[in-house]
């Protein structure tokens, strides 16, 4: 020896270290097999036992009690996302402390599946078109093969989700939008891996617009335009509507009167011509007064209007 020199002294059969190692290393996702191992060193019989301490927690968790075993296999499916925390103790057989070394290392866990996706087709409908939109989930990079998929809505005016279509492999849901207001829909899914328990693994959301039936522009004509009054029998008048640019099922039409000797009028809905009757109840004037035009199957005003005026 010389002067300076150092030694470590350890008492006879115990184990002056422990080191502890994972493999695959960290990180890697929930669902993987995760071999922890540990060599300890200056002990010719040593023992090893395996403690974990969870996420979100701070008690330590007895594994794998002291054995000759220097490894642990854990199983991380069902681990939720974050970081775990693994330790090992290791002595002498002949040792009798609780042990002679330790080491702990941490590792992080993620999803088991990478991210979501959702689409919707078509992106917007006509208001009572009767139109459906197919839903369509994607999981992306999950450990296992036939992720699982359930389908949420938020319709629109409303701040709270519904289940649509619970926990399944099928990606698809179809939506029937028949009975949708106008505004916006918003559907989500929630993705998770085949050997997962979470609630969910990955999540994403997107909307569907519902657009208002409306016709821009509608046109009335009258046949003949001039009738003669009689007292008795009288002329057919046929008032022929048409709408244009209508973006629905089609349009419903509401035809009204304006007799001469009256403000008041009647009204008649009908989805083709109506039939109007020159007689003595009108003397001096017919007005085909103002073809009501609105989206089928119902709408709660008109939408445009035109007026003809048939003299007598």
């Amino acid at each position: 020896t010389q002067p300076g020199d150092q030694f470590t002294y350890s008492a006879a059969g115990t184990c002056s270290s422990v080191t502890l190692s994972a493999a695959p290393a960290s990180p890697s996702r929930a669902g993987t097999q995760i071999v922890l191992t540990a060599v300890a060193s200056g002990c010719p019989n040593a023992l090893y036992e395996f403690w974990a301490r969870w996420t979100g927690t701070t008690t330590w968790v007895l594994l794998q009690a002291y054995s000759t075993n220097n490894q642990y296999h854990w199983n991380s499916t069902g681990a939720a996302p974050g970081t775990e925390n693994f330790g090992v103790w290791a002595k002498d057989t002949s040792s009798s402390a609780a042990y002679d070394a330790l080491d702990s290392i941490p590792y992080t866990v993620t999803s088991p599946c990478d991210s979501a996706n959702i689409t919707a087709a078509p992106t917007s409908v006509i208001q009572a078109s009767g139109t459906h939109v197919t839903i369509t989930g994607i999981a992306n990079n999950c450990v296992n093969p036939a992720p699982q998929f359930e389908f949420w809505a938020r319709w629109s005016g409303s701040p709270t989700w519904v289940l649509l279509q619970g926990y399944s492999t099928k990606a698809t849901y179809d939506w029937d939008s028949n009975g949708a207001l106008p505004g916006t829909e918003n559907f989500g899914v929630w993705v998770r891996d085949s050997g997962s328990t979470a609630a969910y693994d990955a999540l994403a959301s997107t909307q569907v617009m519902v657009v208002p039936a409306t016709c821009p522009s509608v046109t009335v004509t009258a046949v003949p335009t001039t009738v003669v009054h009689s007292s008795s029998g009288g002329t057919h008048i046929i008032a022929t509507a048409t709408a244009t640019g209508c973006n629905g099922a089609g349009p419903e039409y509401a035809f009204w009167l304006r007799p001469s000797t009256s403000p008041k009028g009647h009204s008649d809905l009908t989805t083709g011509k109506t039939i109007l009757r020159a007689g003595p109840q009108r003397p001096r004037s017919l007005f085909a007064r103002r073809a009501l035009m609105r989206q089928s199957p119902a709408c709660s005003r008109p939408r445009a209007g035109k007026f003809t005026t048939v003299p007598n």
